[in-house]
């Protein structure tokens, strides 16, 4: 899972390349919620929708962007920066 705000900051410091981001994420401040992702250019919007339910928690980002602009592996250290390895026990 990713941390909330770690979440928000990465998403706000995505490259001016790229232009829109969507996606769901798995956050460790609202386990059993989908977070929805919304970004276009420096707008980050993050809600959350019902239950996973069924469906098996994740991460999943889109992105869009300048042609041959984006670098996947900035990316992926960028939101490797909000990931939580050490969740509490309950």
């Amino acid at each position: 899972p990713l941390a909330l705000e770690d979440l928000r900051d990465a998403l706000r410091k995505l490259p001016a390349t790229v232009y829109r981001a969507k996606g769901v994420a798995y956050v460790a401040d609202a386990l059993e919620l989908p977070a929805v992702l919304q970004v276009v250019g420096k707008r980050v919007e993050i809600s959350f929708q019902n239950e996973w339910g069924q469906r098996r928690p994740h991460t999943r980002v889109v992105v869009i962007g300048a042609a041959n602009r984006i670098e996947p592996p900035s990316l992926r250290e960028l939101f490797d920066t909000a990931v939580v390895l050490d969740l509490p026990s309950t």
